[in-house]
């Protein structure tokens, strides 16, 4: 991803190296190592003039600075985003040090803290929209709201649904702002209008709206690029 710095970071389980980051004017070599912790990365993320990786358990978050940022937290991070100042953490775990951590957190500077209730489901992505916080997994609750179903909004204070959230057993793996709209994509089978959003929605700022005829396998990555819409 893109991170606030204006560079391209990759996480990756190739040779040790946690993180590569994009040298565009290196056509021979255009990725070169940005961070290696000898061990797989989900994320990376550059954050407070240091770069960051989320992975599997134990110390499931490092840096450039610190090998192990905080205490060990006991699952998987799944991404990683600077939000507001803050470094949020975002996968499937529960508890960091003394701190209930219910699948998303964020760096105090010293310790991993909960960002309100969390999430009752794993988290796979986590997206900047409208000035708001968004997460994309399989939960479908935050404490005693029950309509946060795949597809959730940090207010500041809380977590609230986007609209009806998308329902029945599914999955929203990828998160991509694009303007005033945010499209959603996963693996699931969604009606709009009486229109099949298979594996791919967009949100409108108002609701949901369908592509037609959606897509016939999950979608785990969304690009925009020169005013059109690639997925993976």
């Amino acid at each position: 991803d893109k991170s606030t710095n204006g560079e391209w970071y990759g996480a990756v389980a190739m040779g040790g190296y946690s993180a590569l980051k994009f040298v565009e004017d290196n056509s021979t070599a255009p990725w070169v190592s940005a961070a290696n912790f000898n061990t797989n990365a989900n994320s990376a993320c550059y954050y407070n003039g240091d770069i960051y990786t989320g992975g599997g358990s134990g110390a499931a978050v490092k840096s450039t600075s610190n090998p192990t940022v905080g205490s060990n937290i006991n699952g998987s991070v799944k991404d990683l985003i600077e939000f507001k100042g803050k470094l949020i953490a975002a996968g499937n775990f529960s508890i960091s040090g003394n701190s209930n951590i219910q699948n998303i957190a964020q760096w105090d500077g010293n310790e991993w803290q909960p960002l309100g209730l969390g999430l009752d489901g794993t988290i796979f992505d986590l997206e900047i929209y409208d000035g708001k916080l968004v997460a994309g997994g399989s939960f479908n609750a935050s404490g005693t709201n029950n309509d946060c179903r795949k597809v959730a909004v940090w207010d500041g204070s809380v977590w609230e649904s986007l609209g009806q959230g998308i329902g029945g057993v599914s999955t929203v793996y990828k998160l991509r702002s694009n303007g005033n709209h945010l499209i959603i994509g996963g693996n699931f089978d969604y009606t709009v209008d009486q229109t099949n959003c298979e594996n791919i929605v967009e949100w409108t700022g108002t609701g949901y709206r369908a592509f037609p005829n959606g897509v016939p396998s999950p979608v785990g990555q969304i690009a925009i690029w020169n005013e059109k819409l690639y997925i993976a």
